[in-house]
């Protein structure tokens, strides 16, 4: 998640002030938000499974459904968070921006919260098995980008380029 908030804070650095192109040429930049929040969500997934991978390779002990929720969530949820922020935040370059801590701070906290409320969802279905376990993750994390990509589009419609 913080790769995702360094994204960011680099996106809003040097790519926002060029959004009048997006802007001028189709009058709603909701589409260009929806496909720079699936972009974050997947390099979210790809750091996951570097270390999930990492973790299988350096232990011998098989995953189950309880260590998925976190790496599957949270990118997601950072994401979306990441979206929201930027059509709403101006970060200005500088050594010492306090809107870029802002966003550091409520992405991590953001991604990381959500994938433990999923972890609680998901230990409150333990009981039926693991494949309940996952059809519940598989649907959090549907309905969760789903919000999240209505969500932004909606908030993409009040963003001033420039």
């Amino acid at each position: 998640m913080f790769p995702l908030a360094i994204l960011a804070a680099n996106w809003s650095y040097y790519e926002q002030d060029n959004l009048w192109l997006v802007t001028t040429a189709s009058g709603y930049t909701g589409n260009y938000f929806k496909e720079l929040l699936l972009s974050f969500a997947m390099i979210g997934f790809m750091i996951s499974a570097a270390f999930l991978g990492l973790r299988l390779a350096m232990s011998h002990v098989p995953l189950a459904v309880e260590d998925f929720p976190v790496p599957v969530i949270a990118p997601i949820a950072a994401a979306i968070t990441v979206c929201a922020l930027l059509t709403r935040v101006k970060v200005k370059p500088g050594a010492f921006s306090p809107s870029i801590l802002v966003i550091f701070f409520v992405v991590i906290v953001t991604g990381v919260l959500s994938g433990l409320a999923v972890l609680g969802l998901i230990g409150s279905v333990a009981g039926l098995g693991p494949a309940a376990e996952a059809v519940t993750l598989e649907l959090a994390a549907f309905v969760l980008i789903n919000a999240g990509i209505e969500a932004v589009a909606r908030l993409a419609r009040g963003f001033v380029a420039g």
